[in-house]
């Protein structure tokens, strides 16, 4: 089962802390795990 992670395209704070998909995408690489990153845009 691969994991799909879906994100904004871009954070909608300006990166100031609401963005978590990047913790998300290192623990699933430091585990083994593959994930499907899919982007939203038209934020």
């Amino acid at each position: 089962m691969t994991i799909t992670i879906t994100a904004f395209d871009r954070s909608p704070d300006g990166g100031k802390g609401l963005a978590r998909d990047t913790r998300v995408r290192w623990a699933l690489e430091e585990a083994g795990r593959a994930a499907r990153c899919c982007r939203m845009t038209g934020w």
